[in-house]
């Protein structure tokens, strides 16, 4: 079984502690760039696309087209 820690983009005071973890789990909506290196840091990183977040806290027009190309671009950007 792996047990994934999730939600640590709140968390910059635990990058140092973050780099010895081996499986992180984070939303795309909450990621930070101190995350960013921790992607090929840990054994395995899993994004979620953070797209439930992104719709319950955008109030009125919501711009999908420009949340997915960020997503997608990040996921390029970061393999």
């Amino acid at each position: 079984m792996k047990l994934f820690l999730a939600a640590t983009g709140s968390k910059p005071f635990l990058a140092d502690e973050l780099k010895d973890c081996r499986y992180l789990l984070e939303s795309f909506y909450y990621v930070r760039d101190w995350q960013i290196p921790l992607i090929r840091e840990c054994k395995c990183f899993l994004l979620d696309s953070g797209a439930f977040t992104f719709m319950s806290s955008s109030s009125g027009n919501i711009d999908w087209d420009s949340y997915v190309d960020r997503y997608i671009q990040f996921i390029i950007n970061n393999d």
